[in-house]
């Protein structure tokens, strides 16, 4: 006997499991479209002058890690100005304020329990699923966090493509006093190891702040901390890639505004699987769009988890032009269109 809560529409796919299990099922490549989908083209923006969000020095507020995440929120329109500088006063009154002139490891000493930060400084090997959670909420307010949520970034050849679409990157990197203190950033020491950097620091990659001089791509940095009398400077990319131990990003929890795709121009004809990228999958993910089951920002040219799920919803949805049983297909978990699915279409 087929159940039919599996063919019936909204809820081919039941997933009855919490929140929290569920949320980390799809890849970040899904969420923004990346950069060979035409949407975004990295290091084409003029070079920013002059910052738009709040700056705050970090000696004021006791630490670069709540500035550098309260900052993004701020750039991505989740928090107002007067938000952060509230959050930021009232995290600087906190109980557990790691003293005066802190640097980032010590934020990460107090989430992590008091690990000491020269013999297991944060690394993006040792980073877990855990602490990069925790990292937005050192605040501890429930209001707050429930108006976001927050991804981590794996790929960091990824976060110029995120940076061009507009967004606001909170990044954690080392350096020493000397390379840090420029208002064009660049490497002096590039065998340096995050345990004898002078600077272990979080700061925030202002949106559509990359651009390219003189051949050099470039990201733009709002800073807490005014090392060589500067709150706001450029990284290169370089540095950045050598540099970086950890990054994420943030996303209002507020209903996203519709993205509409292309017209869907021809019909999936092109077998494509999963983790591919290119035309094919465009084509597909327009189509799945189309027959509403994939989200408008999810059309992004690659064929990760969300995609394969709307696949696996569209071939229970149509399973009496399928050669494979319905537990065949669920087996399958949508994981490939090919020619079953292909002609399913005609």
């Amino acid at each position: 006997m087929i159940d039919e809560d599996l063919i019936a529409p909204g809820s081919a796919l039941p997933d009855n499991r919490p929140e929290e299990a569920r949320k980390n099922d799809y890849k970040d490549e899904e969420v923004m479209p990346p950069a060979g989908a035409g949407e975004v083209v990295p290091f084409k923006n003029k070079r920013i002058t002059k910052l738009t969000a709040t700056v705050f020095n970090q000696w004021y507020v006791g630490s670069c890690v709540p500035h550098g995440f309260l900052t993004a929120l701020e750039y991505e329109g989740i928090i107002t100005k007067d938000e952060l500088k509230s959050q930021l006063r009232a995290y600087r009154k906190r109980s557990n304020y790691p003293g005066e002139g802190s640097i980032a490891v010590d934020m990460w000493d107090k989430i992590r329990g008091g690990v000491s930060p020269l013999a297991d400084a944060p690394t993006k090997e040792r980073m877990t699923e855990a602490q990069a959670a925790a990292m937005p909420l050192v605040l501890g307010d429930p209001v707050l966090k429930d108006r976001f949520n927050y991804y981590n970034i794996t790929d960091y050849n990824r976060i110029p493509e995120y940076v061009a679409a507009g967004k606001a990157i909170p990044v954690f990197f080392y350096a020493t006093k000397s390379e840090w203190s420029r208002e064009y950033v660049r490497l002096i020491e590039p065998n340096l190891n995050i345990h004898d950097a002078y600077v272990r620091h979080c700061i925030t990659l202002v949106p559509k702040g990359d651009f390219t001089e003189d051949g050099i791509k470039y990201l733009t940095v709002h800073d807490s901390a005014a090392f060589g009398n500067r709150h706001l400077r450029y990284m290169p990319l370089d540095f950045l890639l050598k540099r970086c131990y950890y990054a994420g990003r943030a996303e209002s929890k507020q209903p996203p505004v519709p993205v509409e795709p292309p017209v869907v121009d021809r019909i999936p004809d092109v077998a494509c699987k999963l983790n591919d990228r290119g035309e094919a999958v465009l084509a597909l993910q327009r189509f799945l769009f189309d027959d509403g089951k994939l989200a408008a920002q999810h059309v992004t040219g690659f064929y990760g988890p969300l995609t394969a799920k709307a696949v696996l919803w569209y071939q229970l949805s149509r399973w009496q032009k399928f050669k494979s049983t319905i537990p065949e297909l669920l087996e399958l978990k949508g994981e490939s269109w090919g020619p079953q699915s292909i002609n399913s279409l005609t």
